[in-house]
């Protein structure tokens, strides 16, 4: 895939913007990741369109701070998220996460209940997730996190601008015994 990114945010830090452009030789479609946040209020407001080939999905996410100093970080999160892949499916989800310094690295926990149906079906389904991870910041543009999560999934991720939110990581799926590669 040949991408190109456009990172954007104001001087306060209250809109945030990118966008990554993008080809799927694979299926011969283009590809995209626009996102937009919006700091303004207490909340945080973000909106997401994305598609890869055939894989699409938009979602908007709302975030409320619960505690913020320099030792701890915890946020609640609510969000809707439409997924385009053989089929559309739908999803709700409300979740927790946490941050403690733990010396110059932060020691993070996020745990989630996800509610999600398919477009033409009135049946939903429940799940719980959880992740642990441990990020470290080496400066202001570059933040690199490893972590593990409830699916089997162990992963290494480094963010370029963080604010911006482009993430170059490496996903390993113990189930399937198979490794993804991904720019977002």
């Amino acid at each position: 895939m040949r991408a190109f990114a456009q990172l954007t945010r104001d001087r306060l830090r209250q809109h945030l913007y990118s966008v990554l452009l993008g080809f799927n030789w694979k299926t011969l479609l283009p590809s995209y990741h626009v996102r937009y946040e919006n700091r303004v209020l207490l909340a945080s407001l973000e909106a997401l369109i994305a598609r890869d080939g055939l894989n699409a999905h938009q979602s908007v996410t709302a975030t409320l701070p619960l505690i913020t100093s320099l030792s701890t970080r915890q946020s609640l999160s609510l969000f809707y998220r439409r997924i385009e892949t053989d089929f559309i499916s739908h999803q709700i989800e409300l979740g927790w996460h946490g941050s403690w310094k733990v010396f110059q690295h932060w020691f993070e926990i996020s745990l989630w209940g996800v509610t999600s149906t398919r477009t033409g079906q009135r049946i939903w389904e429940n799940s719980l997730g959880w992740r642990v991870g441990i990020t470290t910041e080496s400066s202001g543009s570059l933040r690199a996190r490893v972590f593990a999560q409830k699916d089997g999934q162990l992963g290494a991720e480094l963010e370029l601008f963080p604010d911006a939110l482009v993430r170059v990581g490496v996903l390993w799926d113990s189930q399937s015994n198979s490794m993804e590669l991904y720019l977002r």
